[in-house]
């Protein structure tokens, strides 16, 4: 299955922005979100904004219980 192309509406609410930001984020000679432009507008693919998600990717470490201390 081929990747579609999604609107900056639909992409935003998956990133979590604004659509006004980010049409700023994709503006400028060194955008920051990758995408492609069709038709004078800013268009996503949705694997392309996943790969982009995943260089925030923080992993989560195990609590460490200190033994005979207080919960």
């Amino acid at each position: 299955m081929t990747d579609k192309f999604i609107p900056l509406k639909e992409a935003a609410e998956i990133l979590g922005y604004k659509p006004g930001t980010l049409q700023k984020k994709c503006q400028g000679n060194e955008p920051e979100i990758p995408h492609y432009r069709i038709a004078g507008r800013p268009r996503f693919k949705l694997s392309e904004l996943m790969r982009y998600m995943e260089m925030f990717h923080v992993e989560a470490r195990p609590r460490l219980r200190a033994v005979g201390g207080r919960r």
